[in-house]
């Protein structure tokens, strides 16, 4: 499992040249929104349920089922915490556009299906495979992925000074990663990786996983540069803790 892990640190450094973390780390163009693509990410969070939902043994038996099991469930519900940020945030239904199609046609058109596309190759990837093994590996690639987004992410967060406000976001998802027992990426590289250290893979199994992560790391740099193609594409509806910092002229955070 460590050269697994390894190939994962590795391929999710890739994600740091996408043009949505150059953007949240470089650009500090003025009156620029950088909450602004966060309801793109809709279609994943949720799809990212469902996968995790199906990843789960109904019937555990061994110590791998369980360990898998337990990542499931440490993940599945912070779906809500997304839904939650979007309010704080000031999204509200018009913010995808005046009609109920608006919305539908953000979600579901022809520009957003790469997102669309890396739900269904997790979901496929998990049923084809059928294996704990191979479903821990999907976890621990996306998790490193969710790390070094969040990474750049917390840039303009903390700037706005709303860490503590957030949850998917910020303080509440940050420090739960960061409490897993079997260890966490949120610092760049994975730490506590004895218990993953003593799955050993068997050649086929490790083809496999290599298979996994390298379809996973070509799909999530195009999702990340979609997610950035969206930035100020949705209205925001200030709520009162952020207004704070919006230019009064111009309608835009500063």
């Amino acid at each position: 499992m460590h050269r697994i892990l390894k190939k994962i640190e590795f391929e999710t450094l890739k994600l740091e040249g996408s043009q949505l973390c150059l953007w949240l780390k470089n650009d500090k163009a003025e009156h620029e929104d950088y909450l602004s693509f966060t309801p793109s990410m809709l279609f994943f969070v949720l799809g990212f349920k469902d996968v995790l939902s199906a990843m789960q043994v109904i019937n555990p038996k061994t110590d791998v089922d369980n360990e898998l099991n337990t990542h499931c469930q440490e993940d599945l519900d912070h779906w809500k915490w997304y839904l939650q940020d979007l309010e704080t945030m000031g999204y509200i239904p018009e913010s995808w556009g005046s009609r109920m199609s608006d919305m539908f046609h953000q979600i579901w058109g022809d520009e957003s299906f790469e997102v669309r596309n890396l739900v269904y190759t997790l979901m496929h990837q998990v049923k084809k495979y059928n294996d704990p093994y191979l479903s821990l590996v999907i976890i621990e690639y996306l998790e490193a992925a969710f790390a070094v987004f969040i990474r750049h992410m917390l840039i303009p967060i903390n700037d706005l000074d709303i860490y503590k406000k957030l949850n998917y976001f910020g303080k509440t998802h940050v420090e739960k990663e960061e409490a897993h027992s079997r260890g966490s990426w949120v610092e760049g590289h994975r730490s506590v990786v004895d218990n993953h250290s003593k799955h050993e893979f068997d050649e086929v199994t490790l083809h496999s996983a290599n298979l996994i992560i390298d379809e996973l790391s070509f799909q999530m740099l195009q999702v990340f540069n979609y997610w950035y193609s969206t930035r100020n594409k949705f209205s925001r509806f200030m709520p009162q803790e952020i207004t704070k910092y919006l230019d009064k002229e111009k309608g835009q955070l500063v």
